[in-house]
């Protein structure tokens, strides 16, 4: 985008240049120059101010009002995002809390991931208390706190679309559609939602919380470079 303005730029200011020096030869040199020369530099002068009057259109109805827009609209959409990062922290490090012994720091090793795909257990429960049943203590389980994470995910997703969608940058667009339809969304919540047995994670061969993370990677780094 930016290499795309620049360009622009450089083609408006060329054109104006051209015809500053196209005017000073024809108001003083015109002695000099002949017929042929006169009558493809008065062609190209024309070209030229043509091309201004499209980089000054362009300018102040389109580039001006573009920034202007930017400036409201993509702090709404850099909260969003934080939103959808967050949830998926907050799924991915409870998993942490609860199958990884000696993890330290804000990223998982691919190991690391491995370990909590194949410990991962729909009935045990989480540290996060179920409000509903304080008086008992009772825990939440991984089952219904994936769920909910994952439902915030989906939601602010959609939301970004139906909101955001004519405004979203092409990178951030696809990072999301790929996080909507991961294997995560299609296959651990899934079964979460419509299974009630246990199951069985350690035979899975796709590494679906390792590809769930560096998705969530990659929308962060995307996010800081877009926005």
């Amino acid at each position: 985008m930016k290499k795309r303005i620049a360009c622009v730029d450089l083609i408006g200011i060329s054109a104006f240049a051209y015809c500053i020096i196209v005017t000073f030869f024809l108001s003083y040199r015109q002695e000099r120059i002949s017929n042929v020369a006169k009558l493809w530099g008065e062609l190209i002068y024309s070209i030229c101010i043509s091309i201004v009057a499209a980089y000054v259109f362009y300018y102040f109805q389109v580039f001006i009002r573009d920034n202007q827009r930017k400036k409201h609209i993509y702090p709404i959409i850099s909260h969003r995002i934080d939103r959808i990062l967050n949830n998926i922290d907050k799924a991915i490090f409870e998993l942490g809390n609860l199958y990884l012994t000696d993890h330290r720091g804000n990223d998982f090793s691919g190991e690391e991931l491995h370990t909590m795909m194949v410990k991962l257990n729909y009935n045990d429960a989480t540290h996060y208390k179920d409000v509903a049943c304080l008086p008992n203590e009772a825990r939440i389980s991984v089952r219904r706190w994936l769920i909910f994470c994952a439902q915030n995910v989906e939601d602010d997703i959609n939301r970004l679309y139906q909101g955001f969608g004519a405004d979203l940058p092409v990178d951030i667009s696809a990072v999301l559609e790929k996080i909507l339809y991961s294997s995560y969304h299609r296959e651990i919540i899934y079964w979460a939602k419509n299974s009630n047995t246990f199951v069985i994670f350690d035979q899975c061969s796709d590494e679906v919380i390792f590809m769930y993370w560096t998705l969530r990677k990659e929308l962060e780094s995307v996010k800081s470079r877009v926005l």
